[in-house]
């Protein structure tokens, strides 16, 4: 077996979720409060993978009766942002919505395309 299905049958069916989780569970027990380090528990992890779980299916089902009452083939960017928005509500719709947009330009810049320029704002 290798290494990355060593990772899938230790976290589930997505090791990506699963091991960015685990690094996260990691850092954050490096870190000391006061005197002591943070104690982060295996429990606590499974909790957040179940968290996380949750909201990618619950995302997955908004998109998909979006694109099916759109009429659309294609999900796009427009589409994401608009089931995102169905998911989540204040900060955590921002927080949600800037994370898609670093992703979204993380890869453009690994696959070597060029974030599009903003657009120009003209006055009235």
């Amino acid at each position: 077996m290798g290494k990355s299905s060593n990772q899938a049958a230790k976290h589930g069916n997505d090791p990506n979720q699963g091991v960015g989780i685990s690094k996260m569970q990691k850092a954050i027990s490096k870190q000391e409060d006061g005197d002591r380090p943070v104690a982060w528990s295996a429990a606590a992890t499974r909790e957040v993978q179940l968290l996380v779980d949750d909201f990618m299916d619950n995302l997955n089902y908004n998109a998909s009766d979006i694109i099916k009452y759109s009429n659309s083939d294609t999900f796009t960017k427009k589409l994401a942002v608009a089931a995102t928005k169905a998911l989540c509500a204040g900060p955590l719709a921002t927080r949600a919505h800037e994370s898609g947009e670093k992703a979204v330009n993380k890869y453009q810049h690994a696959i070597g395309k060029p974030e599009p320029a903003p657009k120009a704002v003209t006055a009235v």
